[in-house]
């Protein structure tokens, strides 16, 4: 079996994870609306938006902070720019929507990441990228205990 070639990609923030927490929030406005509307008096005709407010603020910090790096497959081990030269000890599949990937990276000095790898991000080298996580990828905890099959 040949091993996938060598590949690396920047990965960025998904501009698609930020369209649904703007998405989700003015859902939450809206319901944080509809109840205000409701109340005649009284201290929850303002927490509620108030709490609106500050969970938008923090959905956004959540999302303008996240991790963003370069993701680096050497034909043999992977590579994550966060973890220092230290290679990345598991590389779990998580979920798999095919134009979507969200995978988990533990270093091998016990490091972990989250990443949401999208086509958008690396659109000439998808494919290849996918090969090499698929075979680049161990299985979970909880897939090695039970393997299908047995």
């Amino acid at each position: 079996m040949h091993r996938p070639p060598p590949i690396s990609v920047t990965v960025s923030r998904a501009a698609w994870h930020k369209y649904v927490l703007l998405a989700l929030w003015l859902i939450g406005v809206a319901a944080a609306w509809a109840f205000v509307v409701q109340q005649t008096s009284g201290w929850q005709r303002f927490v509620v938006p108030v709490s609106c407010v500050i969970a938008g603020v923090f959905a956004w910090h959540g999302w303008n902070n996240s991790v963003t790096g370069r993701l680096q497959w050497n034909g043999e081990r992977w590579y994550w720019t966060h973890f220092d030269g230290s290679p990345v000890g598991l590389l779990s599949i998580l979920l798999d929507f095919q134009r979507f990937v969200l995978v988990r990276l533990v270093s091998e000095k016990g490091d972990a990441a989250w990443l949401w790898l999208h086509s958008a991000q690396v659109d000439a080298s998808w494919l290849a990228l996918r090969r090499a996580l698929v075979h680049g990828a161990k299985a979970t905890p909880s897939q090695q205990e039970n393997p299908v099959g047995s």
